[in-house]
């Protein structure tokens, strides 16, 4: 394709973000524990004054006529979205042997739903439809979004030369994404797309929300053999994976019962991805303080969402 041809003003995009956190760390005979919490509010801000005009075309002889093009619209905008984002944590790192340690923590998160101050569209998965809904949360406020995690390094030689480290956990996703989308009416930053390509019918293309969207979660888990060849060189094999479910999609189509002239784009957890690499690294210590390194990682991804226009 071509890109997009844009008339007007884009306006005023800003990002705030506020954040604290507090920790706290304890030591009894060979447990070390940690508990914290972590708050974080981000605003989103979106003011246009004028709205916008933008013409998507495939090819450049599309823009001869009006049949083949997508010509989307913003009204004027001036609305902020907030999320609010709370952390709890808590870490226990224990040592029941001279050449082993052991850190398992559980970490608590909470991430109530903005309520969009105009109508959106929720899509309605019995009927098939789009539904203008007013003063509903984006996702159902959840309290168990709990995130478990444990590592270990274990020191196989007596000489500390050969440590065994391996670890894992369940991560949460920020919710940012999904509050944003009210403010840019979808991925594109338009509220409505048109096109005369099923003319004498006009096509139209609306974005929406899909009912009980939840938090992104990611499962992360690594090993690695690492050995010191001598005082300054290290040498270290290693594998890390991750698996994510319930990221976020923007999926296209269209009800059933349209004539195909109304399209949606939806946003739902139907996201997934796979990752999986082997690592290669090497680290050697010179004088004054500098580190030389050098790594390869050959690795290995899968998911059903990067490849998407939406």
């Amino acid at each position: 394709g071509i890109g997009q041809l844009e008339s007007g003003r884009e306006g005023y995009r800003r990002q705030r973000q506020f954040q604290t956190v507090g920790a706290l760390t304890l030591r009894h005979n060979n447990h070390t524990l940690g508990f914290g919490v972590d708050y974080r509010r981000i605003t989103a801000v979106r003011r246009d004054a004028t709205g916008t005009l933008a013409i998507i075309a495939d090819q450049l002889s599309d823009l001869a006529g009006s049949r083949n093009e997508w010509v989307g619209t913003t009204k004027p905008v001036s609305q902020t979205a907030q999320v609010q984002e709370l952390s709890t944590w808590v870490q226990d790192t224990w040592q029941p042997a001279a050449r082993l340690t052991i850190a398992a923590g559980l970490r608590w998160e909470f991430s109530p739903a903005p309520v969009p101050p105009t109508a959106v569209y929720f899509y309605d998965p019995v009927a098939q439809q789009l539904n203008s809904v007013t003063g509903q949360p984006l996702w159902p406020t959840s309290y168990h979004d709990f995130a478990p995690r444990l590592s270990l390094a274990w020191r196989l030689s007596k000489d500390a030369r050969t440590v065994l480290r391996a670890g894992g956990g369940r991560y949460y996703d920020s919710s940012l994404s999904i509050a944003t989308d009210i403010l840019n009416g979808g991925p594109l930053n338009v509220e409505q797309f048109r096109s005369n390509s099923h003319a004498p019918f006009s096509s139209q293309l609306a974005y929406g929300f899909m009912p009980g969207l939840a938090l992104p979660q990611v499962a992360q888990w690594n090993v690695a053999l690492e050995r010191g060849l001598t005082a300054h060189d290290v040498v270290s094999l290693g594998y890390v994976g991750s698996a994510g479910r319930g990221l976020i999609r923007r999926e296209f189509g269209t009800p059933a019962d349209n004539n195909f002239t109304s399209f949606t784009a939806l946003t739902n957890n139907d996201g997934a991805s796979d990752y999986d690499s082997l690592q290669v690294q090497y680290r050697r210590r010179l004088q004054g303080g500098l580190e030389l390194g050098a790594a390869y990682t050959w690795s290995h991804s899968l998911d059903n969402d990067s490849s998407d226009s939406f």
